[in-house]
């Protein structure tokens, strides 16, 4: 009730002052008498009665100067040591920021300092031992020498305290040296799992730099630490793609990496991370190589796994025309194949060519006479899979279809003979989707497009081309039936 009571007094609207001096009165009567509840709701007040900050910084110096008395009766009272902080060291709901850093203006002696650390070893002795506190963590964190918390750790380690000792690690290896082998040796001892290592990673601020950090990953990932929840999580946390000062020994180090990645339909979000990386990676360097290492580990990982998230939907727009010279001669050669390659034509047809649109898809955004040229010289096979990928229409210079893909006339001209390449154009153009009231219309602009080929000079042709003004005028009238009975029902279109 005080927290709506603290909305009507700070809203801006509310100026009759004889109505705030009751909301006010009644504020003061329900405010909590325990430490915490009376910064909640103080905090509470700040927030609601925000001022037009001019930057943070004014921002940071208001609540600085609120907090100060707080952080002076929590020192000086040693709230740490009531039960009331035991109860709320254990809620990791509440974000105790300004607090946290008030109190860090006031640890400047040792004797300070070990009388928090004392006080919050004594708090945590009467949490479960499988406990953890963002709040103690948070505290332990404005120590400023590390020694006396890598005593406090190793003690919780001996308790059994795994989770506060290894998110302690992490704050430890910002004030001094690292402690990455005592994480591996406890790891190795089966005593701190994977949640336990992801606190410490956490909770630590190195390595920064991008050579350290993929020197870490291989370090983590040679060392049998989980490479599904610990070590390309954090690769992918850690890792800012900017590459202009990355030296060529990491970027190589970076492509073997993301190449040992096992892609897995049991970790779909994770897939998705890597690729997004790998699309950076290809974006913002020239890596001809990796780009060909890539294409092969999605031939290799469709052929072998079913997805039901594609992680690779948009990574052919990363490889797509820009590298074309390497990657277009292994990309059609894939698509003649009949083995296990023929799951990755299926797997990824959709995203090489037009898909759900009718538009040029990555494949066909490349040289489209080298495609030719490759296809004339395979098997059929490899133009009836063009025919089921390649542009549906040609577009104007405002976005408007202007006529059947030149790419789809060359294959009449040169497959025409061959119903099976005809029959893939029509459910390519049968594949797209739609946004609009009536779709008749639609289907009644596509019509002229396909009267040039009545007179095609291939009889197959012909025969196909009339076989589809005939469908689309089946369609447009069933279409055209259910928008006028809509209009006559509802007296609206559909």
């Amino acid at each position: 009730m005080r927290e709506s009571l603290s909305h009507i007094y700070y809203w801006k609207n509310m100026t009759d002052e004889n109505v705030k001096e009751q909301v006010k009165y009644w504020m003061d009567k329900l405010e909590p008498q325990s430490f915490f509840g009376k910064l909640k709701v103080h905090i509470q007040d700040i927030y609601n009665g925000r001022n037009d900050y001019n930057g943070f910084a004014e921002e940071a110096n208001h609540f600085m100067q609120e907090m100060e008395p707080f952080a002076h009766e929590f020192i000086n009272n040693k709230i740490y040591e009531t039960q009331e902080f035991i109860d709320i060291c254990v809620d990791n709901s509440d974000n105790w920021f300004w607090l946290i850093r008030a109190i860090s203006s006031l640890i400047k002696t040792k004797e300070i300092a070990d009388q928090l650390i004392h006080g919050l070893s004594n708090a945590v002795q009467k949490l479960p031992v499988n406990a953890e506190s963002r709040l103690i963590m948070s505290l332990l964190a404005q120590i400023p020498n590390g020694l006396p918390l890598i005593v406090l750790r190793d003690e919780w380690y001996k308790e059994g305290r795994f989770r506060l000792a290894a998110s302690l690690s992490g704050i430890i290896e910002n004030k001094c040296e690292s402690q990455y082998l005592h994480i591996k040796s406890g790891y190795t001892a089966l005593d701190y799992d994977n949640y336990c290592v992801n606190n410490y990673l956490g909770n630590s601020m190195r390595p920064r730099t991008f050579n350290d950090i993929i020197d870490f990953v291989i370090q983590m990932r040679n060392d049998n630490f989980d490479k599904k929840e610990i070590v390309y999580p954090f690769l992918f946390n850690r890792l800012k793609l900017h590459l202009k000062d990355v030296d060529d020994d990491s970027l190589t180090k970076l492509e073997e990496l993301l190449l040992q990645y096992e892609f897995s339909d049991a970790t779909p979000a994770l897939n998705r991370d890597i690729v997004d990386i790998i699309g950076d990676f290809l974006q913002q360097s020239y890596r001809p190589k990796f780009a060909v290492s890539v294409h092969k580990l999605i031939v290799k990982t469709t052929s072998t796994t079913y997805f039901v998230n594609n992680p690779f939907e948009h990574i052919y727009f990363s490889l797509l025309p820009k590298y074309e010279e390497v990657l277009l001669p292994v990309i059609l050669n894939d698509l003649t194949e009949e083995d296990e390659r023929l799951l990755f034509y299926h797997a990824m047809r959709m995203n090489l060519g037009s898909g759900f649109g009718t538009g040029a898809g990555p494949l066909f955004q490349c040289n489209e006479g080298k495609i030719k040229e490759v296809c004339l010289s395979s098997p059929s096979s490899l133009a009836i899979k063009l025919a089921h990928m390649c542009p549906v229409y040609n577009y104007s210079d405002e976005g408007r279809i202007s006529g059947l893909s030149d790419f789809f006339l060359w294959l009449c001209d040169n497959f025409g003979d061959d119903k099976d390449v005809l029959d893939a154009f029509s459910s390519n153009m049968g594949t797209f989707s739609y946004c609009g009231n009536e779709i008749s219309a639609m289907y009644a602009s596509r019509i002229p497009l396909f009267e040039p080929l009545l007179s095609h000079t291939k009889g197959t042709v012909r025969t196909w081309a009339k076989r589809q003004i005939e469908s689309l005028k089946a369609q447009h009238d069933y279409e055209k039936g259910n928008e006028d009975y809509h209009k006559a029902i509802y007296g609206r279109p559909i």
